[in-house]
């Protein structure tokens, strides 16, 4: 158990760990991993620095603590609408594109931390290894789907499928590079256009 994991089993731990992880969020997406002191982090959750050390581990901690918990709010907030209730296979695959390019665009300043700051968490193997392992089961959850879509073609590889997988889910996260809120176009309408690309992109010819 890590120091910082020690003193949060409370209720009013639980509350206070979870202002510190937004407060870094907000703080490394707006501001760099690098720029932001753990002094920026105690101001913006009112509590004095040396208090901050009672509920973190590091700063290097704290980051992966908001990058693992970034990707598991992506997934849980997907797979919701997927699993309630089950739709066909190519339904399925445009509700999660949808639900992926929605949440991505929600939160876009936090979702690129993990490509502005991955490095600082692969420091340590058991971090890099969970975050990798969060990725996995988002990736297959979308791969699990497209095999689902794809029953019947017998020409089609596993390595097609999981290309297809990740381009994908490029092509989903690749929106907040350049969606702008004051643009022609609301996140609703880039998500909505996207999945129904996604779904366009795996009809066959009959």
């Amino acid at each position: 158990m890590s120091r910082g994991d020690q003193h949060t089993t409370g209720e009013k731990g639980r509350r206070r760990e979870s202002a510190i992880m937004d407060a870094a969020g907000q703080l490394f997406a707006e501001q760099g991993y690098e720029r932001t002191t753990t002094q920026d982090i105690a101001d913006a959750t009112g509590i004095l620095k040396g208090s901050l050390y009672y509920y973190i581990g590091s700063k290097e901690q704290l980051l992966f603590r908001v990058l693992l918990s970034t990707q598991e709010q992506l997934h849980a907030f997907v797979v919701e609408e997927v699993d309630t209730p089950p739709p066909g296979p190519l339904e399925a695959v445009e509700i999660f594109i949808r639900r992926h390019v929605e949440w991505v665009l929600e939160h876009s300043s936090v979702a690129a931390l993990y490509g502005q700051e991955h490095h600082v968490v692969r420091s340590v193997d058991a971090w890099w290894q969970a975050l990798v392992e969060a990725r996995h089961i988002h990736e297959q959850s979308l791969l699990e789907l497209l095999r689902a879509v794809d029953a019947h073609a017998a020409t089609t590889t596993e390595e097609d499928l999981m290309l297809t997988t990740r381009a994908l889910l490029s092509m989903a996260n690749g929106t907040r590079r350049w969606f702008h809120r004051d643009g022609t176009l609301a996140a609703h309408d880039v998500a909505a256009h996207h999945a129904r690309l996604a779904v366009r992109s795996l009809h066959r010819p009959d």
